[in-house]
């Protein structure tokens, strides 16, 4: 990303607003980062506490842990003295509160909210990390590999060029097949995933990660799956504590040709993503037809909630 200062120097803006845009960070003094939209700020110095601080604010939602804002969050990473947002996963009530003036009470019911959540597939626990540039392609570039070991193995090995090949980035080859030229981003994400390997281990043994021979299914929701769940969030729960056992369900926020389902409440106004699996799904049924193949093949699932526990019911024992 561009610094700030860069942009200052370079940038055909208004003046006005250029001067808004302060250019290193308060905490740490590095430069900051803008984004290409121009609509947000980042400190790129991994050990800035703020940086810390967003990255836990960020894993909480991801997991669902309700209560811990900002202030809270800030005080826990500096009570315990450290900027790795993994951290919460460690804790337990035996270290002591929180944070100074908080109650063990409030302390113990965010642990229970975190205990209740340490169930996640790999690709899950490393994009929950909010690293740059890795949270949005942690899917493409972890799942199918049953340990971070291995993952890390790899990428050791295979440097920059093992990047751009998980992302599917095409870069110039000399005659022996080997990258010539390297792509920024995937040069980012590696540097990225280099620096912070540590961090991504040390919390890794208080997270269960499924086991890798299951099957998996690959999911998106609606805000509402209906039945006993309501919002999407209690069933994600659901799933992984009544079929954890028996497969591995990753959850995506949009539909995709790799969806397997779409989970919705299956009353009212057909939402966006609905349309969406209909318009594919007749897609894929016009060339199934035109190839000779069963109409229903590859079609994605499109269900209530209670329609896809009966599925895995029949379907994954």
């Amino acid at each position: 990303m561009l610094t700030v200062l860069e942009l200052k120097g370079r940038s055909t803006l208004p003046q006005a607003f250029l001067d808004t845009l302060p250019t290193h960070c308060d905490t740490c003094g590095s430069e900051l980062e803008i984004t290409p939209s121009l609509s947000a700020l980042s400190c790129p110095n991994r050990s800035c506490m703020d940086r810390a601080v967003q990255r836990l604010i960020a894993l909480l939602k991801d997991i669902d842990v309700k209560n811990m804002g900002e202030a809270k969050c800030r005080q826990f990473l500096e009570n315990f003295g450290v900027t790795n947002p993994y951290a919460i996963f460690m804790y337990e009530p035996s270290d002591g509160v929180l944070y100074p003036g908080c109650s063990m009470a409030f302390s113990e019911a965010i642990f229970e909210q975190v205990n209740a959540r340490r169930s996640m597939a790999l690709w899950e626990y490393v994009r929950a990390g909010n690293l740059p540039g890795i949270r949005d392609e942690a899917y493409k570039l972890v799942t199918g590999y049953g340990s971070l070991d291995d993952f890390y193995d790899d990428l050791e090995d295979g440097g920059i060029a093992f990047i751009q090949n998980l992302l599917g980035i095409k870069s110039a080859v000399d005659e022996d097949g080997e990258h010539v030229s390297v792509s920024v981003k995937a040069s980012k994400i590696y540097t990225e995933l280099i620096d912070h390997k540590e961090e991504l281990f040390e919390a890794l043994p208080f997270v269960t990660l499924p086991n890798a021979e299951l099957p998996e299914l690959n999911i998106c929701m609606s805000s509402s799956v209906g039945g006993q769940w309501g919002k999407k969030e209690a069933f994600e729960r659901y799933l992984k504590e009544t079929y954890g056992d028996r497969v591995v369900v990753n959850v995506f926020k949009t539909v995709s040709g790799k969806c397997d389902a779409l989970i919705w409440a299956g009353v009212g106004k057909p939402t966006g993503k609905v349309d969406k699996v209909l318009k594919a799904n007749e897609k894929r049924r016009l060339a199934n037809i035109e190839n000779g193949v069963d109409e229903e093949d590859g079609l994605i699932l499109l269900v209530d909630g209670q329609g896809f526990c009966d599925y895995i019911e029949a379907n994954y024992t």
